[in-house]
């Protein structure tokens, strides 16, 4: 059984750091950051009539950040190790998923985890609210398969907000997919 299929005459998509600047209708694409160390591989279709490279298959671009760290500040901000965060290379419409540990010492503390989309504020509306138990409990939020317009080179990243009392955050993740770029 063959382990790929060949079209006569097309040479397969070998991976590269940028797009095709004149695609024909139905080209397809290997979209990496790196050639030899790829964090991740896209494989992407190009539509003529929509004028956009689908998302066809491959790994999300993933940054984990495994580091406890507090904070008691009323407002979005960085923690001490900054992110996790990825950079998008296109233009484009992208699924952000991300999730995070958390505690707070007191039971009825609020926390919140969002994430800041390129040069906009980090706003509520991406994350989530969470109330602690306290104790030292360890509970687990996350928010999944947001599709975000972003711009080319927008930063994605995880903010933390302790809304006024110490919230501490662990185990970041941070995954984004392209929906399609431009």
């Amino acid at each position: 059984m063959p382990t790929s299929a060949k079209i006569p005459g097309v040479p397969p998509p070998v991976p590269a750091t940028t797009l095709p600047a004149s695609p024909t209708d139905g080209q397809q694409a290997i979209l990496v950051d790196n050639v030899t160390t790829p964090t991740y591989c896209w494989l992407l279709q190009w539509s003529a009539a929509a004028s956009k490279w689908f998302f066809i298959g491959g790994a999300s671009a993933t940054s984990q950040v495994l580091t406890q760290e507090s904070t008691a500040n009323n407002g979005f901000i960085d923690l001490a190790t900054v992110g996790p965060q990825v950079t998008v290379p296109r233009a484009g419409l992208y699924l952000i998923t991300w999730t995070c540990n958390y505690y707070t010492a007191a039971a009825g503390n609020n926390c919140m985890a969002s994430v800041k989309l390129g040069a906009t504020a980090t706003s509520a509306n991406e994350g989530v609210t969470v109330a602690g138990v306290g104790n030292g409990w360890w509970m687990s939020t996350g928010r999944s398969n947001m599709a975000r317009s972003l711009n080319a080179s927008d930063v994605v990243k995880w903010q933390a907000n302790g809304t006024g009392a110490t919230a501490n955050f662990a185990n970041r993740n941070l995954a984004v997919l392209p929906v399609y770029v431009t």
